[in-house]
């Protein structure tokens, strides 16, 4: 299950994520099974975060690094994309119908 308090941080959005990583000691987001549709998480820092089924739906992660992300399982369903860093990003299983990809 995610860590509560890495679930509210994913809520208030990129800045708050970026806050929390410059503070140690770092840990890598536990995001499994947290429910962010529709969330702003544009630009956001979520390299090696496990997302694993976590609902994401019509979230915006346009610009938002996600290497190294696990997102096994996520639903994925019109998230923007655009622009984001996927390099090893773990999509397997992952619902991707109808997102954005462009320029990522």
């Amino acid at each position: 299950m995610a860590n509560p308090e890495h679930v509210a941080l994913a809520r208030r959005g990129a800045a708050a994520i970026q806050t929390w990583r410059d503070t140690p000691p770092f840990e890598q987001l536990n995001l499994h099974r947290a429910d962010l549709s529709g969330a702003d998480l544009s630009g956001a820092d979520l390299h090696g975060a496990d997302c694993t089924r976590a609902t994401l739906r019509q979230a915006n992660l346009s610009g938002a690094n996600l290497v190294r992300a696990i997102l096994i399982h996520a639903d994925l369903r019109e998230v923007n994309f655009h622009g984001a860093f996927l390099g090893g990003t773990d999509f397997r299983r992952a619902d991707l119908s109808g997102s954005d990809f462009t320029e990522a």
